[in-house]
């Protein structure tokens, strides 16, 4: 999976690296926790791998935290384990991309929101009400730090469960009143940070007219990335749920899970409608990346019903069938991606970048200036292996997002070399990037089949 890795999975790890910001370089959203988490590893390629070990943990551990917030821990395992195979096994590369690794905030924010809403439903059970709400305020801090927009998927699937969820009729008011409270506090003081952050971003909406276009547009990105055998498999757990729904005799549990897979489903769908109506989702082209909370709630809704039966077989039949699931899952996993190996990992990354890295390396460049996705690969390779070398030199970026960073890596280019990638777009955009970070006019010093070298004048 590390072969996905592209400069936006990477950004997280120089925000580590090299200097933490409260959001993603250049933005005032996406949250950098997990750079902060990892700050104690310096080895460059053990630190991305720990991010995205992190990420990974968090978006594989959604698919039974909401079966356990919607239904109880009963069954969360099964279809935790059923979900997360689903995702894994036939989910598309771009899937794992955008929700597993470190380019995107979805998995942390959505598991983090989740435990904050299980700490607001502890308020009203065992625990003390101030502890548990105190918990639930921060962990929902840092789901809407990470990404504001997962006050989109809480709110309306707090409010679901409060009114059509399985629960006591007499505390409803007062757990939907105190939930919302605390989920609107979280949500307004990351709303003032991100507003107030020197790295502005456009919340704006588009006209109300345009939405049905919007929402089309962006079933059409995801219908493009999305294997058959995916949408097949979520098929077949619908079909066989159904199955299972229509010939249980208790009405309680048909009604419970009828209820949970209903709230999934109009979760996904609000979630969808509202990312399809923002205009950064215009501006962007409308990706699918947006819309993966609602794919991965729909997937959690079918493997749910499909795993309807087992609430009713003895907990050795569960226990037996959450470790034959694993098993599978793990024998799975294995056949697509191979054993775990750091070996495999390390020479994915060399393979993906790094090219150029002898070639600036053996020029003695300080920096490399040229297109966004060329130049963050390269210097992390670069770094990778300054660092294994022993060597303290950080060999510095000059392309989109290295705006933050500039008090570090303007005044080295006195003396300094300047590499520019031979690819296509580094070729083609090398001179508008140097325009536009204002570098002194640059002379050519060289050229090697990787990179060309350049001599800034003063």
């Amino acid at each position: 999976m590390q072969r996905l890795n592209h400069a936006d999975s990477l950004i997280p790890a120089f925000a580590s690296l090299y200097r933490w910001t409260w959001f993603y370089w250049g933005q005032n959203r996406f949250g950098m926790l997990t750079a902060l988490l990892a700050m104690p590893i310096h080895h460059p390629l053990m630190n991305l791998l720990f991010q995205n070990w992190m990420v990974s943990f968090c978006g594989l551990l959604v698919f039974p935290l909401v079966h356990a917030y919607l239904l109880g821990w009963r069954t969360a395992p099964l279809s935790g384990l059923v979900g997360a195979a689903i995702f894994l096994l036939l989910g598309s590369g771009s899937f794992h991309l955008d929700y597993l690794l470190d380019s995107q905030p979805y998995a942390v924010s959505t598991c983090l929101g989740l435990l904050g809403l299980m700490a607001i439903a502890s308020g009203f059970g065992r625990f003390r009400p101030a502890f548990s709400w105190a918990s639930a305020t921060m962990l929902l801090f840092l789901a809407f730090w990470v990404s504001l927009a997962a006050v989109f998927l809480m709110v309306p699937l707090f409010t679901l469960q409060s009114f059509i969820g399985p629960g006591q009729d007499s505390k409803r008011g007062k757990r939907l009143l105190t939930g919302l409270s605390i989920l609107l506090a979280a949500g307004l003081a990351n709303w003032e940070i991100a507003i107030n952050y020197p790295y502005s971003g456009d919340f704006g909406w588009t006209p109300p007219e345009t939405w049905p276009g919007n929402c089309a547009s962006l079933l059409s990105d995801i219908y493009k990335v999305t294997p058959p055998e995916f949408l097949m498999a979520l098929l077949a757990l619908t079909g066989t749920g159904a199955v299972l729904w229509l010939v249980c005799r208790d009405r309680q549990h048909r009604r419970e899970m009828l209820c949970a897979c209903a709230i999934c489903v109009l979760t996904a769908l609000s979630y969808f409608t509202i990312v399809a109506a923002t205009d950064h989702a215009r501006r962007s082209g409308f990706p699918y990346r947006y819309a993966i909370p609602s794919i991965v709630l729909l997937v959690i809704s079918a493997a749910m019903l499909a795993t309807l039966a087992a609430d009713r077989l003895p907990s050795r039949w569960r226990a037996g069938l959450r470790a034959a699931l694993l098993l599978g899952l793990l024998v799975g996993t294995t056949l697509r991606y191979g054993t775990p190996s750091y070996g495999r990992v390390r020479s994915s990354i060399d393979q993906r970048f790094g090219g150029p890295t002898n070639a600036i390396l053996d020029a003695h460049c300080t920096h490399v200036l040229g297109d966004y996705w060329d130049v963050w690969g390269s210097i992390f390779h670069a770094n990778l292996a300054l660092y294994e070398s022993g060597s303290q030199m950080v060999i510095w970026g000059i392309t989109a997002r290295s705006e933050v960073t500039r008090d570090l890596w303007f005044p080295l280019l006195k003396g300094g070399r300047v590499a520019v990638v031979r690819s296509e777009n580094s070729e083609r955009d090398w001179q508008k990037v140097a325009r536009i970070y204002q570098i002194p006019e640059l002379k050519l010093a060289g050229e090697l089949p990787q990179i060309r070298i350049f001599v800034p004048m003063w």
